[in-house]
């Protein structure tokens, strides 16, 4: 669902070869995402051959529940560490952060 979120012409085979499954197998997943009212297939308007799955509303509360962190229980998290802790939390995520711009942007 992440893949789908994140790209804007996401098809079964791309699906197949980001999870490393076979085309067989990631449409039995997007089926059974379909059931689940969490993902749609719609052709694409420039190339009616291409059939693209897109997140639906649903699918993608889904995904913002399942991936998101939960503010109130980092904040719970934090409380308990000592300030030190707290430093060191900060600079690990501003170093991640920093590499994942370097990386996404290019």
């Amino acid at each position: 669902m992440q893949t789908i979120e994140k790209n804007k012409r996401v098809t079964i085979q791309l699906l197949s070869e980001v999870m490393g499954i076979s085309h067989n197998t990631a449409s039995e997943h997007i089926k059974r995402l379909m059931q689940k009212g969490y993902v749609q297939k719609e052709r694409n308007l420039e190339d009616k051959r291409i059939v693209q799955v897109k997140l639906t509303t649903p699918g993608k509360e889904a995904l913002k529940r399942n991936t998101e962190l939960d503010e109130q229980k980092l904040q719970v998290i934090l409380e308990r560490l000592s300030v030190e802790d707290q430093a060191q939390v900060l600079k690990a995520f501003e170093l991640l952060s920093k590499e994942a711009r370097h990386v996404f942007s290019s």
